[in-house]
């Protein structure tokens, strides 16, 4: 996964790619977490670091040339994909940003079958995008968050029909 990764975005002059040809590190992604989502980062720097150096995770960041704007942090264990979290600075927000990071996902991935993720229920605008992209409700996790407490929707999606129809 290291660094094959690369693409110019012509929308506000960004760039997409994976975190390990970036200069970009845990605090980076900790404090654009801690600032996008609601309730503050769900991970501690500790987790992003321990993330980073393995083999099977990665991270898709967007960023200018000074700044991360967004990142896509997952999982992939054989053929199944687990997102591990979509953040976009607020700045940023409403601009199509997370479906170009959904999309890049997908697109960059190799031999997955499937991608399945957790959102919170009170989380709109996230089960919107992954329903528009064909991910399919597969249960609820009681209290899976905290700060505050909240269930957590499963989704999944397979990918392998799925993987060139999936919304640009």
């Amino acid at each position: 996964m290291e660094g094959r990764f690369m693409k110019k975005i012509t929308k506000n002059e960004l760039t997409l790619n994976s975190i390990k040809a970036t200069q970009f590190n845990e605090f980076d992604l900790y404090q654009l977490a801690d600032i996008s989502y609601e309730h503050g980062s769900p991970w501690q720097i500790h987790v992003f670091k321990n993330d980073l150096v393995l083999a099977y995770v990665d991270y898709l960041v967007l960023h200018d040339e000074h700044q991360l704007i967004g990142f896509i942090g997952y999982r992939q264990i054989f053929e199944e994909i687990e997102v591990t979290n979509i953040v976009i600075h607020p700045t940023f927000k409403k601009q199509g940003l997370a479906q170009l990071l959904l999309t890049s996902l997908v697109e960059t991935v190799e031999n997955a079958e499937m991608i399945h993720l957790e959102v919170r229920v009170s989380n709109r605008q996230g089960i919107q995008l992954y329903e528009k992209n064909g991910f399919k409700e597969i249960g609820i996790r009681p209290n899976y968050y905290q700060n505050p407490y909240e269930d957590a929707k499963l989704m999944q999606l397979e990918i392998n029909q799925e993987k060139s129809e999936i919304n640009v």
